[in-house]
Order: C-alpha cells, then sequence, then structure tokens
C-alpha cells in the first residue's frame, strides 16, 4: 500500500503543479532557450504593470510577429526573487501602446490598439493582477471618429522603451 501511495501523491503533484509557478532569474536566457530559428535581435521592454515596484519584462524578437497586431510578446511577470512567465503570449505594435494609468478601468497596465478596418479598432488591455497576466478587451475604438481625444491621448506620443540587443554578432533594425 505504501508504495501505490507514493506514486499517487508524485502524480497528483506533477499534474496539480502550474507551469507559471516556476520562478526564474534571467527572463532572456528562458525566453530564447526554445528558439529554433537563429533571431538576430532581441527586444525587451521593462514595464510595472500593476504598480508593484518590480517590473515586468516584455521579449520578443525583430522577426517574431503577428501581421498587423504587432510583435508577439512573452510576458515575464516581476517577483522579489526574478520572474514568474505568463502563460499566455500578447501581440501589440509598440506605435498603438501605451504603458501607465487606465483611466476606462482605473488599473496601471498595457494598453494597445489593434486596427481591424481603416475607421476602427479593438482596445484592449493587459495588466497584473494576483501574480496573473490579464487581458480584458475595452470595446471598439474609433481613432479618427468620435474617439479621436482617447485615441490622442494614449498613442500620439509613444512611451514605450524597447531595448533592442543584437544577438550573434547581428545588427537590429528599427521598430
Amino acid at each position: 500500500m505504501g508504495k501505490h501511495w507514493f506514486k499517487i501523491v508524485i502524480a497528483v503533484s506533477i499534474l496539480g503543479s502550474s507551469a507559471g509557478a516556476v520562478e526564474i532569474t534571467d527572463s532572456g536566457q528562458h525566453f530564447l532557450a526554445d528558439k529554433s530559428h537563429e533571431p538576430k535581435c532581441l527586444w525587451r521592454i521593462q514595464a510595472d504593470l500593476n504598480a508593484d515596484h518590480i517590473p515586468e519584462e516584455l521579449l520578443s524578437l525583430d522577426k517574431y510577429r503577428n501581421g498587423k497586431a504587432g510583435h508577439i510578446w512573452q510576458v515575464y511577470i516581476g517577483t522579489k526573487g526574478g520572474f514568474k512567465v505568463a502563460s499566455k503570449l500578447i501581440s501589440f505594435r509598440t506605435g498603438a501602446a501605451y504603458i501607465g494609468h487606465i483611466q476606462e478601468i482605473d488599473e496601471p497596465g498595457l494598453l494597445a490598439y489593434f486596427p481591424a478596418s481603416s475607421s476602427q479598432g479593438a482596445l484592449l488591455s493587459f495588466h497584473v493582477k494576483q501574480g496573473r497576466l490579464v487581458e480584458r478587451n475595452l470595446g471598439q475604438l474609433r481613432p479618427q471618429g468620435s474617439d479621436v481625444t482617447m485615441y490622442q491621448h494614449y498613442f500620439a506620443l509613444s512611451n514605450i522603451v524597447v531595448e533592442k540587443k543584437p544577438l550573434f554578432g547581428a545588427e537590429c533594425g528599427e521598430i
């Protein structure tokens, strides 16, 4: 009976563990570990998405894109001892994104605009709550119509700083 009980406990522990619960210390090394293609440039954004004074890191690669939605980013949630990997990748264009206090949800985070047509698009927010990345659809935005003031407030002057690190002796291009 003792052997079988031990096997059941191990199985429950493995199946019940959260993939995002592992804490890492080097987000860049973790991010690049499973990339089979040869990237030329690692992109990094550091931002505090939950106002806990511990910055999150968002990492992407120069060719890691999702069409018009922009670059694909892995979010690393900052902890006192390092980072936890968010379970979901996100996409956004740095020229149509804002980091800071988002009035519509009264929380800090990242706000991104995704064009759907020439006259409107979707507005999404990403923020960290209880150690998890939360995505919220804030509805449609008409940047050249009724929502021009809101669009200009958040996206006219991009406040996002992207640190670009060349890999394997390559050069980093523009965003």
